[in-house]
């Protein structure tokens, strides 16, 4: 499979300059999500970052003959969601990205015919071994036999504030025109106050001329915050 550059992935936002930053969110989600998908090329695809969906799952079943032990889990990546077609690891997806309840999320999309027929069937929300909640069409048992944890409702304080920052981030740089070194300064200043200790700022490459403007990205597994010229004047 032919891999492409992740910052490549960035320059090809739409070049707007007065944009809403809700509109900013949902339009450059798919875009924020395959870059973060992108796997290094020293590291097995069962990285997460919103790495998530060429991730692999881990297994654990802990079980005895008279019963299996159910565990849940609380999600370290609280960026990337996948609503599951079907109740098999292979299924076709449609990811989220920064959502509250993930659950309800993905109810959503069954409910408006993006999966499925219109009708909401039960769900329910699992913790993959990338740490992010994977939401299938099933009962809440689903999670067992797929050897994976359930999912717990509340986000540690962690996970909290990185979805807190990016919240920041998007809202406050698609609200201006952000170039190289306000960026990294901007984004510092945001980290500085997240509460997220040991992590960096990182501008991978010089701002191009024709898009000076600064788009922001979140690497979990790096613990950066990214900034990338991707936005024109």
């Amino acid at each position: 499979m032919t891999r492409t550059d992740p910052f490549e992935l960035f320059k090809q936002l739409d070049p707007s300059t007065q944009l809403d930053p809700v509109e900013v969110e949902q339009r450059n989600t798919e875009v924020l999500q395959q870059i973060l998908q992108q796997p290094r090329q020293t590291e097995s695809r069962s990285r997460r970052t919103p790495w998530i969906l060429g991730g692999g799952l881990a297994v654990v079943v802990l079980a005895t003959a008279a019963f299996a032990f159910i565990r849940s889990s609380a999600v370290s990546d609280p960026l990337a969601i996948s609503c599951m077609a079907t109740n098999d690891l292979d299924s076709d997806i449609i990811a989220l990205r920064n959502v509250e309840d993930p659950v309800a999320a993905c109810g959503e999309l069954w409910e408006t015919g993006q999966l499925g027929d219109g009708e909401v069937p039960e769900l329910a929300g699992c913790v993959n071994g990338a740490g992010a909640a994977v939401v299938f069409p099933s009962s809440s048992d689903i999670c067992s036999r797929l050897g994976l944890a359930e999912l717990e409702p509340e986000l540690t304080d962690n996970a909290a504030a990185i979805r807190a920052l990016e919240d920041s981030l998007v809202t406050t740089f698609a609200a201006d025109c952000f170039e190289q070194d306000a960026a990294v300064e901007e984004a510092q200043h945001q980290l500085d106050g997240s509460g997220l200790d040991g992590w960096t700022v990182n501008a991978p490459e010089p701002f191009p001329t024709d898009a000076p403007c600064a788009v922001p990205g979140i690497d979990i597994d790096a613990q950066q915050v990214i900034v990338i010229g991707a936005r024109s004047l």
